[in-house]
């Protein structure tokens, strides 16, 4: 998005004689030199031609030009019985365009289609006008007022669509629309254009996590799979067997040479959406060194056993920042509900501790420790 300056073209001027549709450029170029405004429609300005069935403009479309695009599929849908909520909707689609290039949100379907409809019903009261009276002071005043409404922007953005706007570039382009319409769309929108390139990264570096942890643990569950199930039990499982129930055998008691001395049960369990941020499961992940990767990986292998994953977040990136956010706040409560002993000891030893640069790397570093026979507490690592 850029700002340029562009000189008024002088768009929606309004005529006061009354032609046909002029069905091609050519024709109205030819009508116009016949009559002098035979090409112009009084409250409308020019004439609907087949240029109006899309909407070309370097900014957003102002009024004038979404009701001559109104006007020509209306007109041009009457044969196929279509409404003029139909051709409503499928203008609207031509419109959304330069909303979604310009990033500016917009207005629900209804209620743009709404606006529309009432854009054409005030254009038709003022063509209605007899030609008796369009010369009378009201009358102009009314063509001056719909003349200067077709001049601005049709307005599809919410009320509050600056607050929801993120880029202060694209919210000077939409004060600029709502005034002047000085700005316009620029070749390129770099800062669209980086966002857009940095999302792709980290989605691209999450998918190589995600698969390099999972080929590791395959690997360690090809390799210590031969002794995980009993063979007393004499169970085989298939590979769909998350979607299908457990089987319960009709007679459970134990027969003679039969290898099956107990049926395998199981339970059901609610998992909330937010399992990575649940504090036990935080400080468990912790505890046992996982990455976020790997915790991310394996409590989504947990949930496809036992349920839809789509409805769990299971990414890398949410399991970091729980890590982050969950752990400060763990660390915050261990430290407001220590409660001192009457009697303490302080210690100061040396342990193996991850490096402040390489969490792999561990180095011995100085500990310094208060707390009785009972329970230690951590004051810090210098």
């Amino acid at each position: 998005m850029s700002e340029n300056s562009i000189s008024e073209t002088g768009e929606g001027t309004l005529g006061y004689t009354g032609s046909p549709l002029a069905s091609t450029s050519a024709e109205r170029d030819k009508q116009s030199r016949q009559t002098g405004h035979s090409s112009m429609l009084f409250g409308l300005g020019n004439a609907i031609t087949v240029d109006d069935a899309e909407i070309h403009a370097s900014r957003l479309p102002t009024c004038e030009q979404v009701l001559h695009c109104s006007m020509y599929h209306i007109q041009e849908g009457a044969s196929e019985n279509r409404t003029r909520w139909q051709s409503a909707k499928l203008v609207l689609s031509k419109v959304a365009v330069f909303y979604e290039k310009a990033n500016i949100p917009i207005i629900a379907e209804r209620k743009a289609c709404e606006k529309m409809i009432a854009l054409l019903d005030a254009n038709a009261k003022i063509r209605a006008i007899p030609v008796s009276q369009r010369s009378s002071e009201a009358s102009l005043g009314k063509v001056k007022a719909m003349e200067d409404k077709l001049n601005t922007t049709f307005p599809l953005w919410p009320s509050n669509a600056e607050k929801l706007m993120k880029n202060q570039e694209d919210v000077v382009f939409l004060q600029s629309m709502k005034s002047d319409r000085q700005g316009s769309f620029g070749p390129f929108d770099k800062a669209l254009a980086e966002k857009v390139c940095r999302r792709q990264a980290r989605n691209d570096l999450e998918a190589r996590r995600r698969d390099k942890v999972k080929q590791e643990m395959s690997a360690q569950a090809s390799v210590s799979s031969p002794g995980i199930l009993d063979e007393d039990e004499g169970e085989s499982w298939s590979d769909n067997s998350s979607d299908a129930e457990v089987p319960t055998p009709v007679d459970s008691t134990p027969k003679a040479g039969d290898h099956r001395c107990k049926s395998l049960s199981g339970t059901s369990a609610f998992i909330p959406h937010d399992i990575l941020k649940r504090p036990k499961l935080v400080e468990l992940a912790t505890c046992l060194k996982m990455t976020p990767a790997q915790q991310a990986v394996y409590t989504e292998a947990v949930v496809a056993e036992s349920g839809d994953v789509s409805r769990i977040a299971s990414s890398y990136a949410t399991a970091d920042r729980s890590r982050r956010k969950v752990g400060s706040m763990i660390a915050k409560t261990c430290k407001q509900e220590w409660v001192a002993p009457r009697f303490a000891t302080l210690h100061w030893d040396s342990k193996m501790i991850s490096t402040l640069s390489n969490a792999f790397i561990s180095e011995e570093r100085l500990t310094v420790v208060v707390g009785d026979s009972h329970k230690l507490k951590l004051l810090g690592v210098s």
